[in-house]
């Protein structure tokens, strides 16, 4: 029995939080890598991006994942794979895990999260076919907003209510930063980071936004910063050593090359380049 499993058994559900919420963003992780090389593999395109470094990054155990592209038929018509079934399976896991910390919780808005969870999950078993079609591609990857709903517009929503629940559990907070489960050598890295943010807060205006969490995952500090409330722009900060990696998540290609313009003159370069149904960016310093 595992430690979430062990305080559930004691009925103490409110000590899971953190516990849940951990796991749950790792899950946002991996979702977010998988979405990705499934776009790459139904592509069909010659010039797909190498999704290793992303697939480490996510602390990925799926090697058969990145062989989808060569393994796989794409086509005007949809995409096909013996590894779709599995796929789906790794998909439906890691969404359940993403979005447990909302079970119990009456917040109408979370309710409906929980809801459109349990579609999405029953929804993947059609993967189990080995086929999907265009309009079932689209279903899961389309990240637009203002039509049908998607798996990848729910991953998303469900992101951001982790954040917030991230910072109602919050030990502390540094410079604006709700933050837990930190080693003593975290804190001036969250305190740089928050300095420069702050420094160039007044730019966004009246426009929502910024909300930050920050916890320790194992070897790594994670730092997320949730940049708007409509779409997919977040950004995430993993520390790990004397390295740094940043993933960008942004639906707009030009505000994402001029934020690419910005980094590549200090020194950043950048791989994972994808943009279909979204964009999906690292930066590696």
């Amino acid at each position: 029995m595992g430690k979430s499993d062990v305080v559930a058994a004691l009925g103490q559900t409110k000590l899971l939080g953190p516990v849940r919420i951990k796991a749950a963003f790792a899950a946002n992780g991996r979702l977010k890598s998988m979405l990705t090389a499934l776009q790459a593999a139904a592509s069909a395109d010659p010039a797909a991006p190498d999704l290793h470094k992303e697939y480490i990054a996510a602390r990925m155990d799926a090697g058969w994942m990145l062989q989808m592209v060569a393994t796989g038929t794409a086509g005007t018509k949809g995409f096909q794979s013996a590894d779709l079934p599995r796929l789906g399976a790794l998909l439906a896991n890691d969404l359940a895990i993403m979005a447990r910390p909302l079970e119990g919780i009456a917040d109408p808005d979370d309710t409906r999260l929980s809801s459109r969870a349990d579609h999405w999950g029953h929804w993947l078993k059609r993967m189990e076919t080995g086929a999907l079609d265009r309009a079932e591609l689209a279903a899961l990857t389309g990240g637009k907003r203002g039509g049908d709903d998607t798996f990848h517009i729910l991953v998303t929503d469900l992101h951001k209510a982790l954040n917030h629940m991230a910072a109602g559990l919050a030990d502390e907070v540094i410079d604006g930063a709700h933050v837990w489960a930190l080693d003593p050598a975290d804190r001036p890295r969250i305190t740089a980071f928050m300095q420069g943010l702050n420094r160039t807060r007044a730019a966004k205006f009246d426009h929502p936004g910024l909300d930050k969490a920050a916890t320790r995952d194992g070897v790594r500090l994670l730092i997320q910063n949730d940049i708007g409330t409509n779409d997919a722009h977040v950004l995430v900060v993993q520390f790990e050593g004397l390295g740094m990696m940043l993933t960008y998540f942004d639906l707009h290609t030009a505000r994402f090359t001029f934020f690419q313009a910005l980094l590549t003159g200090i020194g950043a370069t950048w791989s994972g380049f994808f943009d279909r149904t979204g964009s999906q960016q690292r930066l590696e310093r």
